[in-house]
């Protein structure tokens, strides 16, 4: 098997070639270290990320706790304003039922008092009509005895008269 290619002539032509690949893998060798350096550069940078999320995450727990110390607060703070308002609630009722006692013992007192005033004023208008009744009986009687006085009257100046004449 001979080509004619002799091994001077393969050296010869690999020698450039292997050469060449050689001055690709230094250029990639130090082109591959310079992208390791730049990821550690990066990995740097995200373990500071990752850092500063940690830090970030650590103040948002902060925040929760506080959030919940502040709910738990308000929600104190409602129950006992809740609790409040139950029991004013509760002594407005108990001072409205008292109030409505007193008003259903004042109008039970007040239709009492409506049924005395109207049986007074029946009784007072059978006393005005007895007066009335009176009243006209004496003006009558009043006149008959007027009447009766001044007949009398006169009876006594005709016995007077009478008795001057028979004396005379």
């Amino acid at each position: 098997m001979d080509s004619g290619i002799t091994k001077q002539d393969l050296i010869d032509v690999l020698g450039p070639l292997t050469q060449r690949l050689q001055q690709i893998e230094e250029k990639q060798g130090a082109s591959f270290q310079q992208i390791d350096a730049r990821f550690e550069q990066i990995d740097a940078r995200f373990e500071q990320i990752d850092a500063r999320f940690e830090q970030i995450d650590a103040r948002f727990e902060q925040i929760d706790a506080r959030f919940e110390q502040i709910e738990r607060r308000i929600d104190a703070v409602v129950e006992s304003v809740l609790g409040e308002f139950a029991q004013l609630r509760r002594e407005i009722d108990a001072r409205f039922q008292s109030v409505e006692h007193r008003l259903e013992l004042h109008s039970n007192q007040l239709e009492r008092l409506n049924s005395t005033v109207a049986a007074i004023q029946m009784q007072m208008s059978a006393f005005t009509k007895a007066t009335e009744t009176a009243e006209k009986a004496y003006a009558q009687l009043r006149g008959d005895v007027d009447a009766q006085k001044r007949y009398v009257d006169d009876l006594a100046r005709r016995i007077a008269a009478l008795e001057e004449r028979k004396a005379s």
